[in-house]
């Protein structure tokens, strides 16, 4: 019977693919460069001496995919290591994350295909775990935060030795503090040879240019509050633009207005040219968070950009701390360990009240205003909350001014 015949042949051909070793294929960018992040490559490696995963966190655009890059262009040059770099969407699972990865030979090793995506999970797993290299996958940009089904999967991501998975994620994902990065704004020295890098092809010809405008990238540093891709994006803008730091200075100093030329930048390893303020929109998208999430950040575009205490700030907007706490773990709003004051990037400021879909309605900036106003009499004069409610008030007037007339 030809039919069983040939099914039979078919069966056996599976039974041979099986005997062949798996390998991952290398995907790996150029080495890109980067100055300043030793701490956090040293840690990514003491992480590894124990576990086979670590998780790099911190606001959109400070770094974190330059970090994992250049940990893994280091563990590929001195080690040899195989190096898949997979860029994750904001719909991506953990699930359809993994399916990304590609294999030499075959991604499924059984008779037949997956019926669906726990299956083909499971078989990537079964092949992960017959490695024979040592092997490191970036999963670049996961900002999805795992369900208790997920959390599962990701357990059996940690029995897959000898594969280590270095993720970058605006999340904590809620795994132990003791595998997690935070990444923080580069220091001062750092931020200026950033600068100089993307300003100036031979910048070491130029040092007396930068001695004498010392002051003015100061306070251009200040006001982006030294966020790494903000300061690269101006040093290509004093190039593209011919502009000098002062004038690019006075140009944003009132609320980050930015000329709308086109920069080139690479992303998450893919290159772009767009304006600054659609690169920043692109980084700072919110339409993964929740309709409540959303909500919070749109009442935290109404306050001072020095920050509101979330005691009060819980009160005045009925949103309850939990959910707050969820954007502070995954960068959204950045929080005072001292004071527990809360605040908003003035990058994320600024883009919350551009976009269509975050900027507060007219109805939300003037029914928050009325009601910090009417809150503020129920506190003792001159009194912490007193005075906090003044400046909210005269801050969510501001933005209301600032978006609609």
């Amino acid at each position: 019977n030809p039919i069983i015949f040939y099914r039979s042949l078919l069966a056996l051909f599976y039974d041979v693919l099986r005997l062949v070793p798996i390998s991952l294929r290398h995907i790996l960018p150029n080495t890109p460069p980067i100055f300043g992040r030793e701490n956090e490559l040293k840690r990514i490696g003491e992480i590894f001496t124990s576990n086979n995963y670590a998780i790099i966190t911190g606001i959109g655009g400070i770094g974190k995919s330059y970090i994992a890059l250049a940990y893994a262009n280091r563990l590929n040059k001195e080690s040899g290591w195989v190096i898949q770099h997979i860029i994750c969407e904001n719909s991506d699972t953990l699930r359809t994350a993994i399916s990304k990865l590609q294999f030499d030979n075959f991604s499924v090793n059984t008779k037949t295909k997956p019926k669906n995506e726990e299956d083909n999970f499971d078989c990537i797993i079964t092949n992960l775990k017959k490695c024979i290299n040592p092997t490191l996958i970036i999963l670049d940009n996961f900002n999805h935060s795992l369900t208790l089904n997920e959390r599962k999967d990701f357990e059996k991501l940690k029995n897959c030795d000898p594969v280590h998975f270095l993720i970058t994620s605006r999340n904590t994902l809620n795994q132990n503090k003791q595998h997690i990065i935070h990444t923080l704004p580069l220091d001062d020295d750092s931020l200026l040879m950033l600068y100089k890098y993307h300003r100036f092809e031979d910048f070491a010809e130029h040092y007396d240019y930068f001695d004498s405008r010392k002051n003015d990238l100061d306070k251009l540093f200040t006001l982006v509050e030294k966020h790494t891709l903000m300061i690269a994006l101006l040093a290509k803008l004093a190039v593209r633009c011919s502009l000098s730091e002062a004038s690019i200075y006075e140009l944003i100093n009132d609320n980050l207005k930015l000329p709308s030329e086109e920069i080139n930048i690479t992303k998450d390893s893919m290159p772009t040219e767009n304006s600054i303020n659609v690169i920043l929109k692109k980084i700072f998208d919110i339409s993964q968070l929740t309709d409540n999430q959303k909500s919070i950040m749109r009442y935290m575009s109404l306050t001072p950009l020095t920050g509101v205490g979330i005691d009060l700030f819980e009160e005045l907007t009925s949103h309850s701390r939990n959910e707050i706490r969820s954007l502070v773990n995954s960068c959204w709003i950045i929080q005072n360990e001292e004071t527990f004051e809360i605040r908003l990037h003035p990058l994320v400021y600024n883009i919350i009240q551009e976009l269509d879909d975050s900027r507060p309605s007219r109805e939300l900036c003037l029914g928050f205003h009325n009601d910090v106003v009417t809150a503020q009499d129920r506190f003792p004069n001159n009194s912490y909350e007193w005075h906090m409610c003044e400046r909210i008030a005269i801050s969510s007037l501001c933005s209301f001014n600032d978006i609609y007339i």
